[in-house]
């Protein structure tokens, strides 16, 4: 019978850390405190050039990079990018500290909306293509601002441009809004007794 138990406990004992486990491993996004993150199309045609830049904080990381692509036909700005250091950084360069750790290799991709950017890095051990490379590991992240677009007919070239914003945490949103409430409450009572 006791044996019986102790099957049962370390049964249980398993699942748990197994649940543990793979809640762990599935990581909330790190959130971006700060970024500016730009998708850029000028010319036209076989003569287009299509440059996309990123530079974004959050804790335990920041990250820069930029990728200069002139092979893309029809070559048109979006809001999104990526961008990758590796196969020698033909296309692409920068850097990823996590963490206090500084990485060259890796590739970044990113989409925006009006008010979100959600974006991925993965960190990989050489400067080889993807297919032939060792992925050490991935981040997310997601980041709340605003995006803009700009157009300038005389060079034919566009820009969609997120940049990440200061958003208040929802315990400061919850103060703020209190406060607001005393306030009215106290400029209604003071109405109220000078009317009397």
């Amino acid at each position: 019978m006791a044996c019986l138990k102790d099957a049962v406990l370390r049964g249980v004992l398993l699942v748990v850390s197994l649940l543990l486990f793979v809640s762990a491993a599935q990581a909330d996004p790190i959130v971006l405190t700060s970024g500016i993150f730009s998708s850029t199309a000028s010319g036209s045609g076989p003569n287009g050039v299509l440059i996309t830049d990123v530079v974004g904080t959050g804790p335990d990381l920041s990250f820069q990079g930029h990728n200069n692509n002139d092979l893309c036909n029809p070559c048109l700005a979006s809001q999104g990018g990526s961008i990758t250091t590796l196969n020698f950084g033909l296309l692409g360069s920068g850097t990823v500290i996590y963490q206090g750790v500084q990485y060259n290799n890796f590739s970044l991709t990113f989409g925006f909306t009006n008010d979100t950017i959600t974006g991925q890095i993965t960190i990989f051990e050489t400067s080889q293509p993807a297919n032939n490379n060792t992925i050490l590991f991935t981040l997310d992240f997601v980041g709340n601002g605003f995006s803009s677009e700009s157009f300038f007919p005389e060079s034919q070239s566009q820009t969609h441009k997120f940049t990440v914003g200061a958003v208040p945490e929802p315990a400061s949103l919850l103060l703020i809004a209190s406060g607001l409430v005393a306030l009215g409450v106290k400029r209604r009572r003071a109405k109220t007794n000078s009317g009397d």
